[in-house]
């Protein structure tokens, strides 16, 4: 058996292309047979591999015993898994996606695949407007690279500047708008709070890192999401979490924010509790609330503060990639026994 996974063209690495690579890279590592399916050359593909073969789409032969996986995006991608009879799975990584890039003529009931998701919500919303019951299968983040400063504790009051990190990748102008609104209420209060803000956009995975373990605040502004990785690297590096759960972010996001704002559909049970101050999305008024409240607790510490930390790292143990490779293991073991899906 032989797995194919369908590597977007697109001209930068996203989240969703490194999940994508992660999966290549366990299977590989487990000595399982699988390729990298590219239609178009991208930068530093071979390297990124890490030994993981790279087939092109025109050329592959994928035969009825063999798995053929592709992101929810690229519907096009299905057709040489389909004319083979292999067994296809959509990786619904975003919601946001799953239903307009179809053919206006096909509905995904009508096609044989099987559903991958990337988290519990993502998995709540494909079954809701697919009628398929997909499997969650949760990414990880690099914790070697991603973890707090070495020459901070995180868990100690901050008496200087508070720096705020967030990254414009999604809803850049509703972030402005939240900066400007919460410089314009920390104006009025009587002490002065010096406050500042790191753009992190377009930034190699290092970089990012580096820039995290320089703040003290995440901002997470983007929505929809599948499973957001900022704000999971986020809390790795010592962040305390505030804003947008984007939907998918509720797959480990848990609210620590008195009297904040929970989502209306049922969460999972997990080991942890509240790890962030959440608001609903696009709840910029809420935003302010969460982000006033975070600088309140960075500035006193205490009880408060280490319990949001403490829940942070019970929040990581589910979301490493060590994690993350055992639970690609287990599934395509039962692939390979046609147990699931």
């Amino acid at each position: 058996m032989k797995t194919y996974i369908f590597f977007p063209p697109l001209s930068f690495l996203s989240g969703g292309m490194d999940v994508l690579l992660s999966i290549a890279h366990s299977l590989h590592s487990k000595n399982y047979d699988v390729y990298l399916v590219i239609k178009e050359s991208f930068p530093d593909l071979e390297s990124l591999a890490k030994g993981v073969p790279i087939v092109h789409f025109d050329t592959t032969e994928p035969t009825a015993e063999d798995i053929w996986l592709v992101p929810e995006g690229w519907p096009m991608a299905l057709p040489p898994g389909l004319k083979a009879g292999c067994h296809c799975i959509v990786y619904v990584q975003n919601l946001a996606f799953l239903h307009g890039s179809l053919p206006k003529n096909i509905t995904w009931p009508e096609l044989p695949v099987s559903m991958l998701a990337v988290s519990d919500p993502v998995a709540l919303f494909t079954q809701e407007t697919t009628g398929v019951k997909p499997y969650t299968l949760r990414p990880g983040i690099d914790l070697k690279t991603f973890h707090h400063p070495k020459d901070r504790d995180v868990t100690q009051p901050i008496h200087g500047t508070i720096k705020i990190a967030w990254m414009p990748r999604k809803n850049k102008a509703l972030g402005q708008y939240i900066k400007e609104a919460f410089a314009a209420k920390t104006s009025l209060n009587s002490k002065t709070t010096n406050i500042e803000w790191i753009e992190i956009h377009k930034e190699p995975k290092h970089s990012v890192a580096k820039l995290l373990q320089t703040a003290h605040i995440f901002l997470a502004i983007g929505f929809p999401e599948g499973c957001p990785l900022p704000p999971l690297e986020a809390l790795a590096s010592g962040c305390l979490l505030v804003g947008f759960g984007g939907i998918g972010g509720w797959d480990y996001m848990r609210q620590a924010l008195p009297n904040g704002y929970t989502p209306w559909w049922p969460l999972r049970e997990v080991a942890w509790e509240g790890n962030g101050l959440y608001t609903a999305d696009a709840d910029v008024f809420g935003a302010l609330v969460a982000l006033e409240h975070a600088v309140h607790i960075l500035q006193s510490g205490g009880k408060e503060l280490k319990s949001i930390h403490y829940n942070a790292k019970k929040t990581l143990k589910d979301y490493s990639l060590s994690k993350q490779s055992a639970n690609v293991q287990t599934l395509w073991e039962k692939l390979t026994n046609k147990q699931l899906l």
